[in-house]
């Protein structure tokens, strides 16, 4: 299987985006594609 892209949904407050809140759910998702990848040998 192929991933060609992942979407990720961020709240955006007032027009303005929490650039410490944004980068710990980028941290998460990546954490989460190299735990997916480790598994299929990748």
């Amino acid at each position: 299987m192929i991933i060609r892209a992942v979407t990720l949904f961020y709240p955006v407050e007032n027009g303005r985006v929490n650039a410490d809140e944004l980068r710990q759910e980028l941290v998460k998702l990546r954490n989460v594609v190299s735990n997916v990848s480790g598994r299929r040998g990748d």
